[in-house]
């Protein structure tokens, strides 16, 4: 009876230890580096490049200017945007080379 007892429990641990080979190894993981765009200023973090100054002659005073006084008003006021177009300009073609 003890022989029959130690065949059994030797064929219950065949048969447990056995299914361990039979069960499916998991998938290897793999690791993928995908390259995507990410959007960056090309602007620098300067104030004076955020937003437009405010400028001493606007286009209401123009309007409002009368005679050849006009006409000076609107060159100065041509120089005054003339100044702030050199500044940004080469900030813009920096931005277009990137």
């Amino acid at each position: 009876m003890t022989r029959f007892l130690a065949a059994l429990c030797v064929i219950a641990l065949a048969l447990a230890t056995g299914g361990c080979g039979a069960t499916p190894k998991p998938e290897a993981v793999r690791t993928v580096e995908v390259l995507t765009p990410v959007p960056v200023s090309c602007v620098p973090d300067r104030p004076e490049l955020r937003s437009p100054p405010e400028y001493r002659i606007g286009v209401a005073d123009i309007l409002a200017a009368a005679g050849p006084l006009k006409g000076e008003l609107a060159f100065r006021a041509l120089a005054e945007r003339i100044a702030r177009l050199e500044e940004i300009e080469p900030v813009i073609a920096a931005c277009a080379e990137v």
